[in-house]
């Protein structure tokens, strides 16, 4: 028979061998034993308030020199005409600005055929009607490559802010869920809550797309919705077991 304590010769108290089931022990176990954690995910649509267009000026020449007075040429010629319009230097970036040399290679011999001068520029657009237009804009004065349209909101925030909430309620809407198939409740104060993941999806058009739309007296861009999704894990307690 094995012996329900033993003499701690320490200090005369006695230790259980088998562990004894105090208030604190149980409440370890509890907090461990019966708690359920779910996942919350949420989807938010917004409509977007402005657009990135994305377009460039390339110029090709023997000469470097040459090349690059060319894509200034046109590049301010793009510039002027975008603020014809409307649209400011400061809606106006450069996103790249590139000079390589170019080669063919007849009969597998290398030969240099030029540089190449690359720029890129991005436009915020604030006024969604215009996007058209400033694709239009820009080709028709110099701008001979087209990258893409993207739809944005210039402040996410909000909408995240809102999309986070709305997980975080569809987890405890979970969890009750589940405790209401045993027949239980639970503490709707979570135990622990964590951000897991957000995902910002924007409306985007490839050049492949908007070179579609070129026969259009001006070129129609439709800006969709932008989606947020948010995703929360969280632990929520039992309130009643036996």
């Amino acid at each position: 028979m094995h012996p329900m304590y033993v003499p701690n010769q320490a200090n005369q108290l006695y230790s259980y061998p088998y562990g004894y089931p105090n208030r604190s022990f149980k409440s370890s176990t509890r907090m461990q034993d019966y708690t359920v954690s779910v996942v919350g995910k949420s989807e938010v649509l917004a409509r977007p308030d402005q657009a990135r267009v994305s377009f460039g000026v390339v110029t090709e020449d023997k000469q470097v020199q040459t090349a690059q007075q060319q894509n200034a040429i046109l590049a301010n010629q793009v510039i002027d005409a975008l603020a014809a319009i409307g649209i400011a230097n400061d809606q106006i970036e450069t996103a790249a600005y590139t000079i390589q040399p170019m080669y063919d290679y007849p009969d597998n011999q290398k030969v240099f055929r030029g540089y190449q001068v690359s720029h890129l520029f991005t436009v915020v657009v604030n006024d969604l009607t215009k996007v058209g237009e400033v694709l239009d804009v820009a080709t028709q004065n110099g701008a001979n490559v087209i990258n893409e349209v993207e739809y944005e909101l210039a402040n996410s925030t909000v909408i995240y802010q809102e999309a986070l909430q709305d997980a975080t309620l569809n987890a405890r809407k979970k969890a009750e869920n589940m405790a209401h198939s045993l027949g239980l409740s639970i503490n709707r104060i979570p135990l622990r809550l964590t951000e897991e993941n957000v995902q910002l999806q924007r409306p985007r058009y490839t050049a492949e797309v908007l070179s579609a739309t070129t026969d259009a007296v001006t070129t129609p861009v439709q800006e969709g919705h932008v989606k947020v999704t948010a995703t929360v894990q969280a632990v929520f307690e039992y309130e009643r077991f036996e």
